[in-house]
């Protein structure tokens, strides 16, 4: 599925040509949803991290939503708080780094290194922008049907015709969070079975 037919089937859900000017946004922010929730392998990017000595200040991926897995050297770099960090740096002292916080898109290291080099980092990141109407991902192509859900979760709430007897939000919401579990599930179980991911479309009736 492409962005422009993504536009298409969206308006027809939501029987309101109206919304066409604003669709973007409500894609826009289903994208901001779906990289806050999705765990999948396709999300998942590289990124040396450079270290400098005497700072305990490192630029953290920009579009990185979740760290995975930071080595410096042969040290694996573990996640805390900013202060527990503030603790582990009291005294002043430095070394290799073993621990970091991230805050304002840095990584703050404990205790300060020492010495100059680079962090790899394993980090899951957003989704790519859509902009021209011919413009997919792996996540269009494979799952249009994510897409859709989380458009109209987007959607609802600025047209305000749901109900508590309607239950129209919720529809949407349960066919969305059924979708991303069972694609999140898959994803786990090829990642501990060492297979290839394979992206394939859950059942579910659309409404």
């Amino acid at each position: 599925m492409t962005y422009a037919e993504l536009k298409t089937l969206v308006l027809q859900y939501s029987h309101n040509n109206a919304l066409e000017e604003l669709l973007s946004t409500f894609v826009t922010l289903a994208q901001a949803r779906m990289s806050r929730d999705l765990k999948v392998t396709e999300l998942e990017s590289l990124a040396t991290i450079s270290v400098t000595a005497g700072s305990k200040y490192a630029d953290a991926p920009s579009d990185a939503v979740e760290l995975l897995d930071l080595q410096f050297g042969d040290v694996t770099l573990q996640q805390t708080t900013l202060t527990d960090i503030g603790v582990r740096n009291a005294s002043g002292a430095s070394g290799t780094p073993t621990h970091y916080a991230r805050y304002a898109g840095k990584l703050v290291l404990a205790p300060t290194p020492d010495t100059s080099g680079n962090i790899e980092c394993i980090y899951r990141g957003r989704l790519g922008v859509l902009t021209e109407d011919d413009d997919t991902d792996f996540l269009l192509t494979n799952n249009p049907n994510i897409y859709v859900y989380a458009t109209m979760l987007e959607i609802v709430p600025f047209i305000k015709e749901d109900t508590p007897e309607a239950g129209y939000h919720n529809r949407w919401k349960k066919y969305y969070e059924t979708e991303v579990a069972g694609l999140n599930d898959l994803a786990e179980d090829t990642r501990w079975s060492g297979g290839p991911l394979q992206i394939i479309q859950q059942g579910g009736s659309t409404p």
